[in-house]
């Protein structure tokens, strides 16, 4: 939680500042979460927080590729990101014979 002087503030650096400061925390608790969850087995599946329409400072994609960072981060292999990004997450929607690995028969968006 930001302090009511640096929310009044018109210093933005030290708004950011103290925003970094206050997220310090929840993210090592993710971390640790994600990592104890990769250390015994946990199945691991990818979602971003995309709003519906991207803004100035959430470009899409960002969000992602900032999980990607944190994940490899705590102890997951890259291997495992891109499984959590595709398959896993078409196998856990039930999706896995239409989706999620790129093979004859099956529909892909590849750039």
């Amino acid at each position: 939680m930001l302090s009511s002087e640096v929310l009044k503030s018109t210093d933005r650096h030290a708004q950011w500042r103290e925003a970094q400061a206050a997220l310090v925390l929840p993210i090592a608790r993710d971390r640790n979460a994600t990592r104890y969850l990769v250390a015994h087995g946990g199945r691991l599946l990818f979602g971003t927080d995309m709003p519906c329409a991207p803004t100035y400072a959430n470009q899409p994609g960002l969000n992602g590729y900032r999980e990607m960072q944190r994940w490899v981060e705590a102890g997951v292999t890259p291997q495992q990101v891109f499984r959590a990004a595709t398959l896993s997450n078409a196998e856990i929607l039930g999706l896995g014979g239409e989706i999620g690995t790129v093979q004859a028969g099956k529909r892909a968006n590849l750039l």
